[in-house]
């Protein structure tokens, strides 16, 4: 994966969210909408559903609203990876009087940097 492809992933990350809240909020509209009478032909049925109309819609609302959060539970991982450079490791010369050590290695962690 090349940096261009890892730093949009936040980017489209977010254009998924966003859509998905549009979803969301078509549902609702959905789901505390009246739908109108089918005159369309006779309907016959010897069962009768017992649920009602907005049962599924309500459904689809909850799994939206938790797709959702977890989507941006990602995104706030994925930004607070972005911002912070991980552990790393680099080489920096030391100048010493001592004969012996000319370079040391060092680790320097994220809080040692930003702080």
């Amino acid at each position: 994966m090349t940096a261009k492809q890892y730093l949009s992933q936040a980017y489209r990350l977010n254009e998924r969210i966003n859509s998905d809240l549009s979803e969301l909020d078509r549902l609702r509209d959905l789901a505390t909408s009246l739908s109108g009478v089918n005159y369309d032909g006779v309907r016959v049925s010897k069962t009768r559903s017992t649920e009602a109309p907005f049962e599924k819609t309500i459904c689809k609302i909850i799994d939206a609203e938790r797709k959702i959060n977890a989507e941006i539970d990602r995104l706030v991982d994925l930004k607070a990876e972005i911002r912070v450079p991980p552990t790393f490791f680099t080489q920096i010369p030391r100048v010493s009087t001592s004969a012996g050590l000319s370079s040391m290695l060092v680790s320097i962690s994220p809080d040692a940097v930003s702080g």
